[in-house]
C-alpha cells in the first residue's frame, strides 16, 4: 500500500522538532507547517477521550515518562500505557482511512 501520511507515531515523536522547524523557519517550512496541521486535525477527529489525548500529549509532547504520568495522574503505569497504546491505535485507524479515501479519490479521477 502507498503511505501517502507519515505514521502517526512518527509525527508525535517529531511533534517538538517540527514545531521548532516551523517556527525557526529552518529546514521544510511548509512539510512541517502541513505533518502539524494534519497531526492537530488527527487528533480532533480520531474519536479518542480528552484524556486519552491528554496523556498523548504529556507523553510525546510534554515527554514525560509513563512512569512520571501515571504519578501525576494517579493511575498504575500499565493503565497509562494501555491509555496510550490505545490512543495511537485511533490516530492509526484514522491515518489509514484517510489514506483509503484519498486512493479512492485518485482511482476515481
Amino acid at each position: 500500500m502507498i503511505r501517502l501520511y507519515r505514521s502517526p507515531a512518527s509525527q508525535l515523536r517529531d511533534y517538538n522538532r517540527m514545531r521548532e522547524r516551523t517556527y525557526s523557519k529552518s529546514g521544510n517550512f511548509q512539510n512541517d507547517a502541513d505533518d502539524l496541521m494534519t497531526l492537530e486535525q488527527a487528533l480532533t477527529d480520531s474519536g479518542m477521550t480528552d484524556y486519552q489525548r491528554k496523556l498523548l500529549r504529556m507523553y510525546y509532547v510534554e515527554e514525560y515518562s509513563q512512569p512520571e504520568i501515571a504519578l501525576i495522574v494517579n493511575k498504575s503505569q500499565a493503565t497509562v500505557s494501555i491509555t496510550i497504546n490505545r490512543a495511537e491505535k485511533h490516530l492509526h485507524n484514522l491515518f489509514q482511512n484517510w489514506e483509503r479515501m484519498e486512493l479512492n479519490e485518485h482511482s476515481c479521477t
